[in-house]
């Protein structure tokens, strides 16, 4: 039974960073639009920086659901 509740908080949790990266994403697409109506310029790493922090929720994720799995398996 305990297991089963630990298996559901797990999938709890990657679904709730799925979330939060389509969220990131959304959000972060945002910089560029908002560069354009002010007529700012941010540096390329800045950019690159907020892509990589919109992607890790999901890669974190990913990795929960992996590891739900291989634990259902054994």
């Amino acid at each position: 039974m305990i297991n089963y509740l630990i298996i559901g908080a797990e999938v709890l949790a990657a679904i709730v960073l799925v979330i939060i990266a389509i969220y990131s994403w959304i959000y972060f697409s945002q910089v560029e639009k908002i560069e354009k109506q002010f007529g700012l310029h941010l540096p390329a790493f800045v950019k690159k920086s907020l892509a990589v922090l919109a992607v890790l929720p999901m890669a974190v994720s990913l990795v929960v659901i992996v590891a739900v799995f291989i634990e259902l398996a054994s």
